[in-house]
């Protein structure tokens, strides 16, 4: 019966010391527990902060990026707008371009046309020009021939003068002689009378 009692004493003794071991056990899983939980608040509240943060630099970021769109819509536009212009002012000088090219073709036609009209008009005035030097040779040699003429002529004529002048003052001599005959021969009819 003591020995019963032993055992059942000492059994009793080793439950109470797991008992105890347990207990400690239980305590400090209740500890860890508690860390644990104390962990997961501090991480639940990190994971807040770090959401809000996030959601703080998305909300930047779309507003950066709706920012940036802004920016680069009113840069297209404004780049669209310049090109527009641009376009225009191309438009322009092209048409200016094309403008002063048909100015240019006419005036360089109506040159060409003054040119060969000139050209013709000079071809014109050479050939006169070599007409009139070929008529001036003729009426040159014509003139020496007209003044070797004349001096022929003249020199007949002087001839002919002098021919004419001693036939005249022969005939005059003649009548004169004749008037004298004629005079002594009616002087003894008058007498008679």
């Amino acid at each position: 019966m003591a020995e019963r009692q032993t055992a059942i004493d000492e059994a009793l003794q080793v439950a109470r010391s797991q008992i105890a071991d347990l207990t400690t056990r239980l305590e400090q899983a209740h500890s860890l527990l508690n860390r644990r939980d104390g962990d997961i608040d501090t991480l639940r509240s990190s994971l807040a902060t770090l959401a809000e943060q996030r959601d703080a630099e998305q909300r930047r970021s779309h507003e950066e990026a709706g920012r940036h769109a802004d920016e680069r819509r009113r840069l297209e536009e404004r780049a669209a707008a310049g090109e527009r212009r641009l376009l225009l002012q191309i438009d322009g000088e092209r048409q200016k371009t094309k403008q002063a090219n048909a100015a240019l073709g006419a005036l360089e036609r109506r040159a060409e046309a003054s040119r060969e009209k000139l050209e013709a008009a000079r071809k014109a005035l050479t050939d006169q020009l070599q007409e009139a030097e070929v008529d001036l040779g003729s009426l040159r040699q014509a003139l020496a021939s007209a003044n070797e003429r004349s001096s022929e002529l003249r020199g007949l004529l002087e001839a002919q003068n002098a021919s004419s002048a001693a036939a005249l003052n022969q005939l005059n001599l003649l009548l004169a002689e004749r008037a004298r005959k004629t005079s002594v021969a009616s002087a003894p009819l008058r007498r008679r009378t």
